[in-house]
């Protein structure tokens, strides 16, 4: 829970921990990294994004059995410059 008076520090500590401009195009998902979710598409469909020209960050948290695959894939997709997994956060 983020206080409302609170939202623009946090915001600021996220974007400085995350090294992001307030104008860059993020996405992010939140929870357990396996298949049955289908985040092998969604790598897919940011490789897309990536071939059109796109510039964006993608950031994974949390933790799974599939882990290790999704990785893989976003390496022979070339998008380690874009893709991110950030393991468990508890804060």
């Amino acid at each position: 829970f983020i206080p409302p008076d609170n939202i623009e520090e946090y915001s600021r500590i996220a974007d400085k921990r995350l090294n992001l401009n307030p104008d860059e195009l993020v996405f992010l998902f939140v929870g357990q990294h396996i298949l049955q979710k289908n985040l092998k598409m969604l790598i897919y469909s940011l490789h897309h994004l990536k071939a059109m020209g796109v510039d964006f960050k993608m950031y994974f948290a949390g933790k799974g059995s599939s882990e290790k695959v999704l990785k893989e894939l976003v390496t022979e997709l070339v998008l380690e410059k874009n893709v991110y997994f950030l393991g468990m956060v508890l804060d």
